[in-house]
């Protein structure tokens, strides 16, 4: 059986940029963008009235999930296929299979500890989560921005820390220095 590529890359540290084949492909409404990249990061179902709390949080509930059904129509528009976006019950879903999405793999590398799987975690961390990317009158979504932003800052210290350890371990120094520089260029505090 051959593997198919992922229709969709998401590169969701650093800009977010959505790949289709490599070239860019543009969502247009920010805040389809946002319910994307909420449901990506995700990596399984959440349920319909989570969604329409985060995005309206001042609606009754009724009329923010009539928002919601309105919002996953245009995603579905705006997906390569619709079948990407899959619905079961009262949650929703991005087909895993037809995605790659850089935060999933970060945090797979992440868990082996390995030099190899450090440096490949590294290498995809491009700056904080959905750096420069903010909704407006969405306190719940901001909040969950911040909370996802610092956890995958914190799995790429931890990287690098492992990195001054092992290259400080077997005396390559020049290597412990750089990561070390890199880790505090990133966490101010972490020199006090």
């Amino acid at each position: 059986m051959s593997e198919r590529s992922p229709l969709l890359q998401l590169h969701l540290l650093g800009t977010p940029r959505v790949e289709q084949a490599g070239q860019p492909h543009r969502i247009v409404r920010r805040q389809v963008r946002a319910l994307l990249y909420y449901l990506a990061d995700s990596q399984g179902p959440v349920a319909r009235e989570l969604l329409a709390t985060l995005f309206w949080p001042d609606m009754a509930t009724g009329q923010a999930l009539r928002q919601l059904t309105q919002l996953l129509t245009h995603l579905r528009r705006q997906l390569p296929t619709p079948e990407m976006l899959l619905t079961t019950g009262d949650a929703i879903l991005l087909a895993p299979e037809q995605m790659w999405v850089d935060v999933s793999v970060l945090t797979d590398l992440a868990t082996d500890r390995s030099s190899r799987c450090c440096r490949q975690a590294e290498e995809l961390y491009r700056g904080p989560f959905l750096d420069g990317f903010h909704l407006l009158h969405a306190a719940e979504f901001e909040s969950w921005l911040l909370t996802q932003r610092h956890r995958y800052q914190q799995i790429y210290l931890e990287c690098l820390a492992n990195r001054v350890e092992r290259s400080a371990a077997f005396g390559d120094i020049p290597d412990a220095v750089h990561a070390a520089q890199q880790y505090l260029q990133i966490d101010d505090l972490a020199e006090g």
